[in-house]
């Protein structure tokens, strides 16, 4: 795991760049993008389970994730107030992916909802949860923009006119960071070996 845990196991390191580099750092970017970045680690989980009954095959995934797809989950203090919590699975026999976002503040929620990345047009949902008297009011929102393509069209202004990137070095860097941190947090409280800059997080936590 050059630059990320050193001597970490194979399950780890798969661990690490299959799902939370390359999948919960997106998670990680709009939490930050919120203003409201992870400040600390408090617990982080990573394990793998399969179902008794499962059906589909993992396929090519085991290439990414290793011969069974890990689950990962982290809870903490943010930034700027109160807490979070974060989870990602793998289940193979799931009807359907999702992607889920929900803020919970005082007066209600805020929750975004992704469908499967790879289905074009697919409709993103944004639900606002307020009071309405003694009701619950909630509005939904649904933008079946392509995601790809707006992609597609930022990075076309970054290289053609200059236009600076929502996200820079030094935020994905923040993400990298973070993700790090739910690394440590996870060997540090499992005895887990790692080297490189996550194993000098880990001796920080342990110091």
């Amino acid at each position: 795991m050059a630059g990320g845990g050193g001597e970490a196991d194979e399950g780890t390191w798969r661990a690490y760049r299959g799902a939370l580099v390359s999948s919960l750092a997106h998670d990680l970017s709009i939490m930050r993008s919120f203003g409201a970045p992870p400040a600390t680690i408090d617990y982080a989980d990573i394990w793998r389970q399969s179902a008794r009954h499962t059906v589909r095959d993992v396929g090519r995934d085991r290439k990414s994730f290793g011969e069974h797809p890990p689950s990962i989950s982290a809870v903490g203090t943010l930034a700027g107030g109160g807490r979070f919590s974060l989870a990602w699975h793998y289940l193979p026999d799931f009807p359907a992916y999702r992607e889920t976002v929900r803020v919970v503040h005082g007066a209600g929620a805020v929750e975004l909802v992704f469908p499967s990345p790879y289905l074009l047009h697919a409709p993103t949902e944004l639900t606002v949860t307020t009071l309405d008297g003694d009701a619950e009011r909630r509005v939904v929102r649904r933008s079946a923009t392509e995601a790809f393509e707006t992609q597609l069209e930022a990075f076309h202004a970054m290289v053609r006119e200059g236009t600076e990137p929502r996200s820079g070095l030094p935020a994905g860097r923040a993400d990298i960071l973070d993700c790090q941190r739910i690394l440590a947090a996870f060997a540090g409280r499992t005895g887990a070996v790692m080297g490189g800059e996550v194993g000098k997080l880990v001796g920080e936590l342990t110091r």
